[in-house]
């Protein structure tokens, strides 16, 4: 795996993009391996690692095209330069997601203007700033749902979300589902 270009601890990697050629290959291959594991036999485990091996290269592939098409610029020099703020902001959301949801507090943490985070969140993540928050705090609220029998208005409080009903707002604009129907999917 450690050959892998996105598998590097301590590294954030880009967000893929996927062709629409790959992406409907690798859907072909997500449901090869689900059906592999529907009829599961002790020798099949072979089958299923080369399916899992070919998805792993073919995003392997996608990642390192995706590299040099980034090549060494971003918008305002080399990415050696930004990518320290990259880094660092990544590591503060996850130090602070639960805290703290707004896009000036980062950009005041990293010394920059908001404006200015956003820009090299968006050449290097292809996304914004606030987006890339907002999904890291409802990733964890998904955790929080799934594996915990915490009640939503504590994960709410515990996610600093104003009010129980902007939490469940929120989560519903995000997922499609109130917390509580995710919560009964999710429990067996």
């Amino acid at each position: 795996m450690q050959h892998l270009s996105y598998f590097h601890p301590g590294e954030t990697s880009l967000k893929l993009q996927l062709p629409e050629e790959l992406y409907i290959r690798m859907l072909q291959l997500l449901q090869h391996i689900k059906k592999e594991i529907d009829t599961y036999q002790p020798g099949n485990v072979h089958m299923l690692r080369a399916l899992l091996y070919e998805a792993l290269m073919l995003l392997d592939r996608c990642y390192q095209k995706t590299l040099s098409a980034i090549g060494n610029e971003t918008l305002t020099g080399s990415k050696e330069n930004n990518s320290p703020y990259i880094e660092r902001f990544i590591k503060l959301v996850e130090e602070n997601l639960k805290e703290q949801h707004s896009v000036q507090f980062y950009a005041d943490c990293l010394c920059i203007t908001p404006n200015y985070l956003n820009e090299l969140v968006h050449s290097v993540l292809y996304t914004s700033a606030k987006q890339y928050i907002r999904n890291k705090v409802m990733n964890e609220a998904r955790k929080l749902l799934a594996y915990t029998d915490i009640p939503v208005s504590e994960i709410a409080l515990s996610l600093h979300f104003s009010t129980v009903s902007y939490f469940i707002r929120s989560f519903r604009q995000h997922t499609g589902k109130t917390p509580f129907n995710y919560r009964r999917e999710q429990q067996p």
